[in-house]
């Protein structure tokens, strides 16, 4: 019984970094819709796209977010899969579409970071997968 309400409270403490990602995306979305028309002829990509793509990530870390409050079973793996995903995501626009010669030579350091970055979620995914022992349904301790 203690197990359990600690480890309540250690995923409503996730959570909070996961809501925050949701807030702030918003936020981004926000700011990309109303970019001015001659900013946003420069940029790359469309401003509906990165909106768009705000936006999916605020629904997303939200719905994390949720889980993790809620205390659902498998809310750290989604967690763990949903900052991989938005590590690698992040870091591969920036290396598809780097035009100028600053931004080409951060990709080095961009790859770095996330690589640093998606090891500690990556890493719990395989403990998770392991003490599955590939099989479907939950663990012995709940993780």
């Amino acid at each position: 019984m203690k197990h359990d309400q600690q480890r309540l409270g250690c995923l409503r403490w996730l959570a909070l970094p996961a809501l925050l990602f949701a807030v702030v995306h918003i936020g981004a979305a926000a700011r990309i819709f109303d970019t001015p028309p001659a900013l946003a002829a420069q940029l790359v990509l469309p401003t509906t796209v990165l909106g768009l793509i705000s936006v999916i990530w605020a629904l997303l870390f939200g719905a994390v977010g949720v889980l993790l409050v809620w205390g659902q079973p498998n809310a750290l793996v989604y967690s763990a899969g949903l900052v991989i995903g938005f590590v690698f995501i992040e870091t591969l626009l920036p290396v598809a579409f780097a035009q100028a010669d600053y931004a080409r030579q951060r990709l080095p350091f961009r790859l770095i970071t996330a690589a640093l970055i998606a090891i500690i979620p990556l890493a719990y995914l395989v403990r998770y997968t392991l003490r599955r022992g590939g099989r479907h349904g939950d663990t012995k301790d709940g993780y």
